[in-house]
């Protein structure tokens, strides 16, 4: 019976060619966990391998992504 995953340190996705990249493209899902400003990097990388993922969030890094709206227009400083 094979790992029920694998946890590999270093940037992500990675290069074309690394071992993050080949996970990436071979797993059933992603998951964050607590995954910080990699947030969007797991989102986009599991909409461009057409994976299920799941994000459990902490910090909102409300001043690096002013982008991110609450339903009312105003900045995301929370995740409530």
């Amino acid at each position: 019976r094979g790992e029920l995953f694998a946890h590999v340190q270093g940037l992500f996705p990675g290069e074309e060619g690394s071992e993050a990249r080949r996970l990436a493209r071979e797993c059933s899902m992603l998951v964050g966990m607590h995954a910080d400003e990699a947030t969007e990097t797991i989102v986009d990388s599991a909409l461009t391998y057409h994976k299920p993922f799941a994000i459990v969030p902490c910090c909102v890094f409300p001043a690096q992504n002013p982008h991110r709206r609450t339903p009312a227009g105003g900045l995301v400083r929370t995740t409530e």
